[in-house]
């Protein structure tokens, strides 16, 4: 799983491992947030892509998917 911008400074880290079975974005969204929880309020403000194709919270994660919470981005 990769993660950027202030998901990454919250976890510590830019990617997480997740072994185990599949399950929908919206369970890997809980998971993370229950291993880390300063990223709750930034993640819940993120779209999610799977194989970098966006996907709804009821999309299933497999294993050896490439998962990815893109935060909002602004311009100028």
């Amino acid at each position: 799983m990769l993660l950027f911008a202030g998901l990454a400074e919250a976890a510590g880290c830019s990617e997480v491992q997740f072994d185990g079975e599949a399950m929908r974005v919206s369970e890997l969204r809980q998971q993370l947030t229950e291993r880390f929880p300063l990223m709750k309020d930034k993640l819940s403000s993120c779209l999610a892509a799977v194989n970098q194709d966006y996907v709804s919270e009821e999309s299933t994660v497999h294993p050896g998917d490439e998962v990815a919470f893109i935060p909002p981005v602004s311009g100028g």
